[in-house]
């Protein structure tokens, strides 16, 4: 780090670290910090894959970008320790995945709250994750590495059910596939094992690796919920539906989730609490999935940062509150969000078809005339439901509110409907 870089963190006016570029969280932290009070750092790679200096000109809260290897993740420990702590600084945030780590080290290091350094790997490597859930009693499927597509084979052998190849350490589902004829095990190791994102990840990045799964049939949920000093406060359970076949992307989110019975409820909650003991959580927001049998709860993965997919205004929605402003101010030592009991519902729901930017504005114009609408975005581009492998492949999205979840799930379909039908037909 040069002098004059190292002046720049000396800023007294520097409140808050932002780990990964994200320009959902500095729109909203546009609204809540002053000028020039955040840094953002981000990979070089990154920088200029997502042109992060021309995107961030405009955010009034940003001081500077910096550069780092922050996904060199066996490197955090050491890589942190070349930021100079500005004298006014509150709080260090995993802003996307890739931040994560980094964001847990560079907080403990300064005495900041945190997700903590020694555990934070596990929130980035789902094969860590799944072992530290074992060894701490966690409910799960049956796991494995598969090193080569022998070790695949071999695994998937032992369940007629099926099994779900997917890589380490990469998100949005890239490279998850479920697999229940044995004779494509092959090709979803192949997946798995190239899978990247270029765009989102440094080519210098820690190697993923394939993670092999037990297929387990059920409903999928997901659990939101902060901690503070390995306490869970708030605890919120939402409804999640996904895509049929091979690529189970997720097509839409509940808040809260409808006809879980009070026994699961506690059952999650349960499951959520060993989850936080067994990885040695301290003070974070965890977005962790689930499926619900006849038989219990199973983990299938859990995230150190904000809910994707827009959960977070869901939850914001649905019980009254800013999740946003609640998450950045448990990572500036401020309180935690307590338990409440949301006041309605809101609910999201996702779609693929081709728009053009004058197809995309008129479908977004007739879907926000349906009741209880909050919000519909089309990005227009060449898209297929045929063609979905991942959430990068969704492009039209709407969110609605109501009083029962029910409702609010209905008029959020009604709108999409409406919306893809008007991009068919514009076709």
């Amino acid at each position: 780090m040069s002098e004059t870089a190292t002046g720049r963190w000396s800023d007294p006016g520097i409140q808050v670290v932002l780990m990964g570029y994200s320009s959902g969280i500095l729109a909203k932290l546009d609204s809540l910090l002053p000028a020039g009070s955040v840094v953002v750092v981000e990979e070089p790679e990154v920088i200029v894959t997502r042109g992060v200096i021309a995107a961030t000109a405009s955010s009034t809260c940003v001081a500077f970008v910096e550069e780092a290897h922050i996904h060199d993740e066996l490197g955090a420990s050491d890589g942190v320790t070349r930021f100079v702590r500005p004298p006014g600084v509150r709080g260090v945030v995993g802003a996307v995945d890739y931040g994560v780590v980094w964001a847990a080290h560079l907080a403990e290091l300064w005495g900041l709250p945190g997700l903590g350094a020694a555990g934070s790997i596990l929130f980035r490597d789902k094969a860590l994750l799944r072992a530290a859930a074992e060894s701490g009693g966690v409910p799960q499927p049956q796991w494995a590495l598969a090193r080569t597509v022998d070790d695949a084979r071999l695994f998937a052998g032992r369940f007629d059910g099926g099994v779900v190849v997917k890589p380490s350490n990469l998100q949005a589902s890239v490279g998850v596939e479920l697999v229940r004829d044995i004779a494509t095990i092959d090709g979803a190791f192949a997946t798995a094992a190239a899978a990247s994102e270029p765009k989102y990840r440094a080519s210098t990045a820690t190697a993923s690796r394939v993670l092999i799964e037990q297929l387990v049939d059920g409903r999928e949920v997901s659990v939101e919920a902060f901690v503070s000093d390995g306490v869970v406060g708030f605890f919120n359970v939402t409804a999640k539906a996904v895509r049929a076949g091979r690529f189970p992307v997720e097509v839409g989110h509940t808040v809260p989730a409808d006809d879980i019975s009070p026994e699961c409820t506690d059952q999650l909650r349960s499951a959520v609490d060993t989850l936080v003991a067994s990885t040695g959580v301290h003070t974070a927001v965890l977005h962790s999935e689930w499926i619900i049998t006849d038989d219990g709860v199973w983990l299938v993965e859990c995230a150190a940062r904000l809910p994707g997919d827009g959960i977070d205004q869901l939850i914001s929605l649905a019980y009254d509150f800013d999740f946003v402003t609640a998450w950045l101010s448990l990572l500036t030592g401020a309180d935690s969000p307590s338990p409440r009991v949301a006041s309605r519902a809101a609910a999201t729901s996702f779609a693929s078809q081709s728009a053009t930017s004058q197809s995309a504005e008129a479908a977004e114009a007739a879907a926000r005339q349906y009741p209880g609408i909050v919000s519909a975005l089309v990005k227009a581009g060449d898209y297929s439901e045929q063609s979905v492998r991942d959430s990068g492949g969704r492009n039209c999205a709407v969110i609605a509110i109501g009083d029962t979840a029910s409702q609010a799930r209905e008029r959020a379909l009604s709108a999409l409907d409406a919306l893809t039908s008007i991009l068919r037909t514009a076709g």
